[in-house]
């Protein structure tokens, strides 16, 4: 975040904390988290839907997530294990040390 976006953020917060107050600012915080509509959002203020998105602009930090799908996931997986040919060798190695071990 720059510092400007962080001057930005800090001035747009005081306004609307002094226009709204603490309450109406978790109200709409709770209500970027929990993806409400915007227009249900935009209406609950009776702001415009282009406001709105200035204030989610401003005031939230955006982290995106990827979750990888269970299906990839065992695919990858799958991928990373050794063949069924090198699974019998090693197991035949080892079965063969342990032999001339005794």
């Amino acid at each position: 975040m720059s510092i400007q976006h962080s001057c930005s953020t800090s001035k747009a917060t005081r306004q609307f904390l002094k226009k709204y107050g603490k309450a109406r600012l978790r109200h709409l915080l709770s209500g970027f988290v929990k993806q409400r509509s915007p227009q249900a959002l935009a209406d609950d203020f009776e702001i415009s839907l282009e406001r709105l998105q200035q204030w989610k602009e401003l005031l939230q930090h955006a982290i995106e997530m990827y979750e990888i799908s269970p299906n990839l996931n065992s695919i990858l997986r799958a991928e990373r294990s050794p063949s069924p040919q090198l699974t019998a060798y090693l197991s035949q190695r080892k079965t063969r040390a342990s032999a001339s071990s005794s």
